[in-house]
């Protein structure tokens, strides 16, 4: 098409334009001539996108060009498409092509930096921001109610796979949080999350967590349709020593609104201020990983190290007390040469008050007057540093008094569990150094990052596509998404048309 053509389609389009505004627009709503407007606003876009295209030529030129491996002589003119945010566009360009070469080569795709698949690397970007919060059908219906074009499910499907793969290179070559605004000891925290999936993800009976064993069913689920992400998160604080008192009361949730109240006041005039809140966590940072708990805490280790490269604050760890956790926590940590910064990992204090909560219930009833004060009790006793002490009176309570079984089955269960985790509850040393306690960051991660999105009423997933998914919702919460898109469309180009020639 000549420039005057384009030209000639583009004033048409103004014109239509103009004329719309003087005659129908009279006789509509404003937001029905908004909408008007915005319809052939697309149309004009996709005419001067199309002369930008054109004005390139076809890319042919005299002689041969390299594959990189072998010169090509030129062999034809081919089409293309090419669906962009205005709508679908088909171009041509020249092919240099030869028998029994590896790969042919189209020039003006590599210079205009053309996708793998038709779709636009810019509507990629616009569909894949709803991708990481929405369904794959919200995110359809939403495009085609603003653009007028449908897209089918399983292209969207593609499109947010390919976008969600260079994550985990990405956070390996993005730059540390701003080392200014970093607190001075280092907080990690991972649990998991049973995810549904299709019916071929089944495992086969003794497979390893890996490849899909240790599944968590729902309620009338059956076995193996559940895989587990393992999400973990990392930030920096500066501690806030409290007191034991204070602790049991929040957690008993005994202090005053009127406190709580001038509490969150204290905070918002220090954020106000542009300060930072003593214990509040800075720069986030949040992943999910399907690949089990070893990847997950090799990577969750490399953003420790890229987060302080001085590779010298103390590390704080809180878990909910599951021993695969803390044993593949202490083992990532060694193999890195970091292990000697872990100053303690801790037990979530929410898991210790629920055990008491079930031995209060079972010895004084769920409504019995005694049961709150026991827990109070016992749950400051704890916090003081005595769960010995705790530990102890239970296993007093069950040989001295006349209790039924199925209560002393209780007890046991909870002396069995804080035995196993004494290492875990010196609540009184973490609290006067002004750490964490309770795990409500990953917790609030698992819900945020990976329920929310993944439990959508019927939703089944394949493996990699929810990786993808979880990729690109962990670059959304962290703040990534601008830095990583540029990442991931630069990562396509090298694969599709080999590195950038360096500058003469």
């Amino acid at each position: 098409m000549s420039d005057s053509l384009f030209q000639v389609e583009q004033n048409a389009i103004l014109q239509d334009m103009k004329q719309f505004v003087k005659s129908d627009a009279l006789n509509l709503e404003i937001h029905k001539v908004e909408e008007s407007l915005f319809r052939t606003l697309l149309r004009l876009g996709k005419a001067f996108l199309q002369e930008a295209i054109e004005n390139h030529g076809s890319g042919k030129v005299d002689g041969k060009i390299s594959n990189g491996e072998e010169d090509l002589p030129y062999h034809s003119i081919k089409s293309n498409t090419y669906l962009s945010i205005f709508g679908e566009i088909k171009y041509y360009r020249a092919y240099y092509w030869t028998t029994d070469c590896t790969r042919g080569v189209h020039p003006l795709d590599a210079k205009l930096n053309m996708p793998e698949s038709k779709y636009s690397y810019y509507l990629g970007n616009f569909l894949n921001r709803g991708v990481a919060d929405q369904t794959y059908e919200e995110v359809l219906e939403n495009y085609k109610e603003l653009f007028g074009v449908d897209i089918p499910k399983k292209s969207l499907e593609v499109i947010a796979i390919s976008a969600g793969k260079e994550f985990d290179k990405y956070v390996i070559n993005k730059e540390a949080p701003d080392q200014s605004t970093e607190g001075k000891i280092i907080c990690i925290q991972a649990d998991c999350k049973g995810i549904r999936m299709v019916a071929s993800e089944k495992p086969d009976a003794g497979k390893t967590e890996a490849t899909g064993a240790n599944f968590k069913k729902g309620k009338g689920e059956k076995d193996g349709l559940r895989k587990m992400a393992v999400a973990t998160g990392d930030y920096s604080f500066n501690p806030q020593p409290r007191t034991p008192e204070e602790l049991i009361e929040a957690l008993m949730k005994d202090k005053p609104d009127k406190d709580r109240e001038k509490e969150k006041e204290t905070k918002r005039t220090l954020k106000e201020a542009g300060k930072i809140v003593p214990g509040e966590p800075i720069n986030t940072q949040v992943s999910a990983s399907l690949a089990g708990k070893k990847v997950a805490f090799e990577e969750l280790v490399h953003r420790i190290l890229q987060r302080d490269p001085t590779k010298s604050k103390p590390i704080v760890a809180l878990i909910d007390g599951e021993k695969a956790l803390e044993s593949e926590l202490i083992s990532s940590l060694n193999e890195a040469g970091q292990i000697d910064r872990l100053d303690c990992v801790i037990l979530d204090v929410i898991h210790m008050i629920e055990y008491l909560w079930k031995a209060g219930t079972s010895l004084y009833g769920e409504k019995g007057k005694a049961r709150l004060l026991w827990v109070r009790t016992q749950g400051l006793s704890i916090l003081k540093g005595n769960v010995g002490r705790v530990i102890g009176a239970l296993r007093q309570m069950i040989v001295k008094n006349d209790l039924k079984k199925s209560t002393q089955n209780v007890l046991n269960t909870v002396i069995t569990y804080f035995m196993n985790h004494k290492h875990m509850m010196k609540y009184n040393e973490y609290l006067e150094k002004g750490y964490p306690i309770a795990t409500g960051f990953i917790e609030g991660t698992c819900g945020s990052l990976i329920r929310d999105r993944t439990d959508k009423s019927g939703s089944r997933w394949s493996s990699v596509g929810v990786q993808s998914v979880l990729n690109l919702r962990a670059a959304k919460k962290n703040g990534w998404w601008n830095g990583y898109y540029k990442f991931h469309i630069e990562e396509q180009r090298v694969k599709l048309y080999g590195p950038r020639e360096k500058a003469s």
